[in-house]
Protein backbone atom coordinates (compact mmCIF):
# COMPACT_ATOMS: atom_id res chain seq x y z
CA UNK A 1 0.00 0.00 0.00
CA UNK A 2 3.21 2.26 0.89
CA UNK A 3 4.29 1.72 -2.49
CA UNK A 4 1.59 2.93 -4.12
CA UNK A 5 1.04 5.92 -2.56
CA UNK A 6 4.22 7.15 -3.35
CA UNK A 7 4.10 6.20 -6.94
CA UNK A 8 0.85 8.42 -7.55
CA UNK A 9 1.80 11.59 -5.43
CA UNK A 10 5.29 11.07 -8.06
CA UNK A 11 2.86 11.56 -11.00
CA UNK A 12 0.67 14.10 -9.62
CA UNK A 13 4.02 16.46 -9.30
CA UNK A 14 5.12 15.33 -12.35
CA UNK A 15 1.82 16.70 -14.13
CA UNK A 16 2.01 19.99 -11.61
CA UNK A 17 5.78 20.09 -12.77
CA UNK A 18 4.51 20.01 -16.68
CA UNK A 19 1.85 22.13 -16.12
CA UNK A 20 3.84 24.94 -14.67
CA UNK A 21 6.21 24.63 -17.57
CA UNK A 22 3.69 24.74 -19.98
CA UNK A 23 1.95 27.94 -18.27
CA UNK A 24 5.84 29.46 -18.23
CA UNK A 25 6.01 28.64 -22.20
CA UNK A 26 2.60 30.48 -22.98
CA UNK A 27 4.03 33.37 -20.25
CA UNK A 28 6.97 33.63 -22.39
CA UNK A 29 5.13 33.80 -25.78
CA UNK A 30 2.64 35.99 -24.69
CA UNK A 31 5.50 38.30 -23.73
CA UNK A 32 7.19 38.20 -27.07
CA UNK A 33 4.27 38.43 -28.98
CA UNK A 34 3.50 41.55 -27.16
CA UNK A 35 6.97 43.08 -27.47
CA UNK A 36 7.10 42.57 -31.31
CA UNK A 37 3.50 44.14 -31.62
CA UNK A 38 4.60 46.92 -29.73
CA UNK A 39 8.18 47.32 -32.03
CA UNK A 40 5.96 47.06 -35.00
CA UNK A 41 3.13 49.69 -33.76
CA UNK A 42 6.51 51.77 -33.03
CA UNK A 43 8.03 50.95 -36.84
CA UNK A 44 4.89 51.93 -38.47
CA UNK A 45 4.38 55.19 -36.15
CA UNK A 46 8.51 56.21 -37.07
CA UNK A 47 7.58 55.50 -40.50
CA UNK A 48 3.89 57.22 -40.25
CA UNK A 49 5.97 60.50 -39.11
CA UNK A 50 8.63 60.52 -41.85
CA UNK A 51 6.00 60.39 -44.20
CA UNK A 52 4.49 63.66 -42.95
CA UNK A 53 7.66 65.07 -42.46
CA UNK A 54 8.70 64.58 -46.05
CA UNK A 55 4.98 65.51 -47.62
CA UNK A 56 4.91 68.94 -45.29
CA UNK A 57 8.73 69.49 -46.54
CA UNK A 58 7.83 69.08 -50.40
CA UNK A 59 4.57 71.10 -49.53
CA UNK A 60 6.40 73.72 -48.44
CA UNK A 61 9.09 73.72 -51.01
CA UNK A 62 6.74 74.25 -53.81
CA UNK A 63 5.21 77.01 -51.96
CA UNK A 64 8.15 78.55 -51.76
CA UNK A 65 8.74 77.82 -55.26
CA UNK A 66 5.39 79.25 -56.80
CA UNK A 67 6.09 82.62 -54.41
CA UNK A 68 9.51 83.10 -55.54
CA UNK A 69 7.96 82.49 -59.16
CA UNK A 70 4.94 85.10 -58.84
CA UNK A 71 7.03 87.36 -57.33
CA UNK A 72 9.28 87.34 -60.27
CA UNK A 73 6.59 87.63 -62.59
CA UNK A 74 5.26 90.70 -60.75
CA UNK A 75 8.64 92.39 -60.65
CA UNK A 76 8.90 91.68 -64.40
CA UNK A 77 5.83 92.64 -65.60
CA UNK A 78 6.53 96.50 -63.40
CA UNK A 79 7.80 97.99 -66.35
CA UNK A 80 6.50 101.07 -68.83
CA UNK A 81 4.41 99.90 -71.64
CA UNK A 82 5.12 102.32 -73.91
CA UNK A 83 1.81 101.02 -75.68
CA UNK A 84 -0.20 101.43 -72.61
CA UNK A 85 -0.30 105.07 -72.73
CA UNK A 86 -1.53 107.06 -75.81
CA UNK A 87 -2.79 104.41 -77.21
CA UNK A 88 -5.89 105.48 -78.40
CA UNK A 89 -3.81 108.64 -79.92
CA UNK A 90 -1.50 106.36 -81.30
CA UNK A 91 -4.27 104.47 -83.75
CA UNK A 92 -5.39 107.82 -85.13
CA UNK A 93 -1.78 109.10 -86.20
CA UNK A 94 -0.02 107.93 -88.92
CA UNK A 95 3.96 107.72 -89.57
CA UNK A 96 3.95 111.23 -90.92
CA UNK A 97 2.34 113.04 -88.27
CA UNK A 98 3.84 116.32 -87.18
CA UNK A 99 3.94 114.47 -83.82
CA UNK A 100 6.58 112.42 -84.46
CA UNK A 101 8.70 114.72 -85.84
CA UNK A 102 8.78 116.41 -82.87
CA UNK A 103 10.06 113.39 -80.52
CA UNK A 104 13.63 114.62 -78.54
CA UNK A 105 16.62 112.62 -79.71
CA UNK A 106 18.15 110.20 -77.66
CA UNK A 107 21.52 111.57 -78.44
CA UNK A 108 22.05 113.49 -75.43
CA UNK A 109 20.16 112.65 -73.06
CA UNK A 110 19.93 115.42 -70.08
CA UNK A 111 17.08 116.22 -67.47
CA UNK A 112 17.05 120.42 -67.02
CA UNK A 113 14.69 122.34 -64.77
CA UNK A 114 13.00 123.60 -67.42
CA UNK A 115 11.71 120.06 -68.97
CA UNK A 116 7.92 120.10 -68.62
CA UNK A 117 6.36 117.10 -68.13
CA UNK A 118 3.98 115.74 -71.24
CA UNK A 119 0.26 115.66 -70.96
CA UNK A 120 -1.74 112.46 -71.08
CA UNK A 121 -2.47 111.23 -74.08
CA UNK A 122 0.30 112.83 -76.21
CA UNK A 123 2.68 111.56 -78.35
CA UNK A 124 6.04 110.96 -76.45
CA UNK A 125 8.43 108.41 -77.66
CA UNK A 126 8.91 106.04 -74.24
CA UNK A 127 11.29 103.06 -73.85
CA UNK A 128 10.74 100.08 -72.10
CA UNK A 129 12.90 100.46 -68.66
CA UNK A 130 12.81 99.05 -64.90
CA UNK A 131 11.06 100.54 -62.07
CA UNK A 132 13.75 101.42 -60.44
CA UNK A 133 15.50 102.98 -62.92
CA UNK A 134 16.19 106.97 -62.32
CA UNK A 135 17.09 106.50 -58.57
CA UNK A 136 19.76 107.44 -56.78
CA UNK A 137 20.88 106.35 -53.43
CA UNK A 138 23.67 108.50 -51.35
CA UNK A 139 25.66 106.43 -48.13
CA UNK A 140 28.09 108.49 -46.25
CA UNK A 141 30.58 106.14 -46.29
CA UNK A 142 31.12 102.52 -47.15
CA UNK A 143 29.70 99.21 -45.53
CA UNK A 144 32.43 98.67 -42.88
CA UNK A 145 33.48 102.09 -42.04
CA UNK A 146 32.55 104.99 -39.61
CA UNK A 147 30.40 108.14 -40.51
CA UNK A 148 31.87 110.82 -38.65
CA UNK A 149 29.95 114.15 -37.92
CA UNK A 150 30.45 117.18 -35.93
CA UNK A 151 28.26 118.22 -32.98
CA UNK A 152 27.93 121.77 -34.58
CA UNK A 153 28.72 121.54 -38.69
CA UNK A 154 26.64 118.45 -38.75
CA UNK A 155 28.13 115.31 -40.32
CA UNK A 156 31.11 115.41 -43.03
CA UNK A 157 29.07 114.14 -45.82
CA UNK A 158 26.07 116.85 -45.69
CA UNK A 159 28.99 119.54 -44.51
CA UNK A 160 31.33 118.31 -48.07
CA UNK A 161 27.72 118.26 -49.92
CA UNK A 162 26.44 121.81 -48.92
CA UNK A 163 29.60 123.51 -50.12
CA UNK A 164 30.15 121.75 -53.19
CA UNK A 165 26.10 122.33 -54.35
CA UNK A 166 26.66 126.04 -52.91
CA UNK A 167 30.07 126.16 -55.43
CA UNK A 168 28.70 124.37 -58.16
CA UNK A 169 24.88 123.17 -57.98
CA UNK A 170 24.05 125.77 -61.73
CA UNK A 171 27.30 124.81 -63.01
CA UNK A 172 27.91 121.02 -62.62
CA UNK A 173 26.43 117.56 -63.86
CA UNK A 174 25.20 115.99 -60.47
CA UNK A 175 27.34 113.25 -60.44
CA UNK A 176 30.58 114.84 -61.06
CA UNK A 177 29.20 117.18 -57.99
CA UNK A 178 28.98 114.02 -55.87
CA UNK A 179 32.60 112.87 -57.20
CA UNK A 180 34.00 116.26 -55.87
CA UNK A 181 31.93 115.38 -52.44
CA UNK A 182 33.91 112.21 -52.33
CA UNK A 183 36.95 113.74 -52.67
CA UNK A 184 36.10 115.88 -50.18
CA UNK A 185 35.57 113.85 -47.14
CA UNK A 186 38.35 111.50 -47.91
CA UNK A 187 40.87 114.15 -48.41
CA UNK A 188 40.16 116.87 -46.46
CA UNK A 189 38.42 115.96 -43.62
CA UNK A 190 40.49 113.98 -41.13
CA UNK A 191 39.20 110.73 -40.09
CA UNK A 192 41.23 109.94 -36.59
CA UNK A 193 40.17 108.80 -33.80
CA UNK A 194 42.23 108.41 -30.02
CA UNK A 195 43.40 104.69 -30.78
CA UNK A 196 44.66 106.46 -34.08
CA UNK A 197 44.19 105.23 -37.50
CA UNK A 198 42.54 101.50 -38.30
CA UNK A 199 41.64 99.79 -41.11
CA UNK A 200 37.54 101.27 -40.10
CA UNK A 201 38.38 104.92 -39.42
CA UNK A 202 38.32 105.93 -42.49
CA UNK A 203 35.38 107.45 -44.73
CA UNK A 204 34.67 107.71 -47.94
CA UNK A 205 30.67 108.43 -49.01
CA UNK A 206 29.40 105.72 -51.48
CA UNK A 207 26.89 106.26 -54.52
CA UNK A 208 24.13 104.03 -55.98
CA UNK A 209 23.09 105.56 -58.94
CA UNK A 210 20.44 104.20 -61.69
CA UNK A 211 20.25 107.52 -63.69
CA UNK A 212 19.52 107.43 -67.20
CA UNK A 213 19.98 110.91 -67.81
CA UNK A 214 22.22 113.77 -66.99
CA UNK A 215 21.12 116.04 -64.20
CA UNK A 216 21.30 119.67 -63.61
CA UNK A 217 20.21 121.80 -61.40
CA UNK A 218 19.97 125.13 -63.45
CA UNK A 219 16.70 127.39 -62.06
CA UNK A 220 14.63 129.32 -64.29
CA UNK A 221 15.49 132.68 -65.55
CA UNK A 222 13.26 135.28 -63.89
CA UNK A 223 12.46 138.42 -66.46
CA UNK A 224 12.82 141.38 -64.28
CA UNK A 225 10.44 144.20 -65.80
Amino acid sequence: MIKYKSGNSSRSSRRIFVVILVAAVVVVVVVAVLVVVVVVVLVVVVVVVVVVVVVVAVVVVVVVVVVVVACQGRRNSRYLDPHSLGRAASRSSSPGSPSSSTRRSPVSPSFNADDEMPEPGSHVHMRRIPVEADCLFCYSTVPGAYSWRNNQEGSWFIQALCIVLENYGSKMELMHMLTHVNRIVAYEFASCTEKGFGEHTKQLPCTASMLTRYVYFRPKKQDIR
